[in-house]
């Protein structure tokens, strides 16, 4: 009888345990991006290391200007650039896994842009690191925003 209600809370004690470790392993960073005064461009550094992401969080405007490049010694290491109110689980405004290590576009929106910087899944699952750096260059003035505006 001993047997029987042991098991049961060894069972909830290891589910725990690794839920706790699996989550651990999806670490998620998120951080704001801000510009020295009179700058349009920041260079920012970091490394990551299997599921480990980081998300960069930035405000623009509808019209201005973006420049993205990802520079990593990793070649499974990527970022996507969502637009205001979406962000990893909603599809990306762009994915470098399918168009490259470097953006370059005009804004369609106003608002915190979100760039998420991953891994592959196959280097992930293999605990590997990357160290990359992103330089982020936002300029020219903001435009209005047309989606605001009732539709005649």
């Amino acid at each position: 009888m001993k047997i029987k209600t042991v098991f049961p809370v060894f069972a909830l004690v290891y589910v725990l345990l690794m839920s706790s470790v699996l989550y651990a392993a999806q670490e998620e960073r998120e951080e704001r991006i801000h510009f020295q005064k009179g700058s349009t461009s920041v260079i920012v550094q970091g490394t990551i290391t299997g599921s480990q992401y980081v998300r960069y969080k930035i405000s623009a405007g509808t019209g201005q200007h973006m420049i993205v490049t990802l520079k990593t010694n990793h070649n499974g290491n990527y970022f996507n650039i969502y637009e205001p109110g979406n962000g990893p689980g909603n599809e990306a405004m762009y994915a470098a896994t399918m168009n490259g290590l470097r953006y370059e576009g005009i804004l369609p929106a106003n608002g915190e842009y979100t760039l998420s910087v991953f891994l592959m899944r196959y280097a992930a699952r293999r605990d590997e690191t990357a160290k990359y750096s992103l330089e982020i260059t936002v300029d020219g003035e903001v435009q209005a925003d047309l989606a605001s505006y009732p539709a005649l």
